[in-house]
């Protein structure tokens, strides 16, 4: 999130002492993520750790929800696997990973020292070759998981109701509240047909994977540089387990796809855990869906939830540079993402 919550930081100090004996020296936040406050916070011994405040809103509904799982997987991954390049939660005195505060659902992180990696970074070979062992690492401890209520990918379309209501308002002649909806009205409209050939073209791909029989591994769900943090001695760490799932293993590596070190990534991911092949329907299936969920969270967020201009700001800039260079070329991207993959087949043959 951009701004802060409305929250006392001295009752956030009390609380964190008293739920996790922790003495709190400073709260520093970071005006970064979609789903949680986030603080990076300062004990008066000198070490250092990663706040989450999670509050509910239509976005974090199901990470809350899930969120025990969440926290299941990431500690599971630690103890049990012993994956060190993620962060694990720590439990408060109530031997729980997450917290109550007012309305704020809480979960304190062991904090990893690093910096985001950057654009350049994330376009090199080795960091193609990090993220597919990383990836590989994380997937093949599937079966040391013993999860209870396990999050299963079920290739629903789950949004749509709420896209349709943010293309209503848009393309109606109703008066909108403010600037950014007006915007967002001239911004949209233009690309309407488009939006809805594309979400029409998910759900018959959907209907398809659902009588498919694939296997399913722990997915990260968003292993984008994002959420990859690089320290001094060039370490990789995936951070940011808001949502993770059981899912097919190319819910994490189509990403990767059209990346020019792609063969690097793969190759890499091989060598810890191969598999037959790349199902082409599903990696078209992720993709349109994050292009269409990303679009709606943005849509949904400026028309119905956001208070701060600065979050509408921020949002109007991530949907022009991440949804809208995209939305009207989806199926030439589709084209290209078939291609690259019948080509690495090819060569991997």
């Amino acid at each position: 999130m951009k701004a802060e919550p409305q929250l006392n930081k001295g009752v956030l100090k009390e609380f964190i002492l008293r739920m996790y004996d922790i003495d709190v020296e400073y709260f520093e936040f970071v005006p970064i993520g979609e789903l949680s406050y986030s603080y990076i916070i300062k004990t008066q011994d000198k070490k250092k750790y990663f706040l989450k405040l999670y509050t509910p809103s239509r976005l974090t509904q199901s990470v809350i929800l899930n969120l025990d799982f969440s926290l299941q997987v990431v500690e599971q991954l630690n103890e049990r696997a012993h994956i060190t390049r993620i962060p694990h939660p720590i439990k408060n005195s109530d031997c729980k990973n997450i917290s109550q505060l007012e309305d704020f659902n809480v979960v304190l992180w062991s904090f990893i020292e690093g910096k985001m990696v950057t654009k350049d970074q994330s376009n090199s070979k080795y960091f193609a070759k990090q993220m597919g062992a990383l990836l590989a690492e994380i997937h093949r401890a599937t079966d040391t998981l013993e999860l209870s209520k396990p999050v299963l990918e079920q290739f629903e379309v789950d949004f749509k109701q709420d896209l349709n209501k943010c293309m209503t308002l848009l393309l109606s002649s109703d008066k909108l509240e403010n600037i950014y909806q007006e915007k967002l009205r001239i911004m949209i409209t233009p690309v309407s047909k488009e939006i809805f050939k594309s979400m029409r073209h998910l759900e018959n791909v959907a209907v398809k994977l659902k009588k498919q029989d694939v296997e399913k591994v722990i997915c990260h769900k968003d292993p984008i540089r994002h959420n990859v943090l690089i320290n001094d001695s060039e370490d990789i760490f995936l951070i940011d387990w808001d949502d993770p799932a059981f899912a097919p293993f190319e819910q994490d590596i189509w990403f990767f796809i059209n990346d020019k070190h792609f063969k690097t990534f793969i190759n890499s991911y091989k060598h810890l855990r191969d598999f037959p092949k790349i199902n082409g329907d599903i990696v078209i299936y992720y993709f349109f869906k994050r292009t269409l969920v990303d679009l709606t969270d943005w849509l949904y967020r400026i028309l119905f939830e956001n208070m701060h201009e600065e979050q509408n700001i921020s949002d109007l800039n991530e949907l022009e540079e991440d949804v809208m260079s995209v939305i009207t070329v989806m199926e030439k991207e589709e084209n290209i993402f078939r291609k690259k993959i019948k080509k690495w087949v090819t060569e991997a043959k």
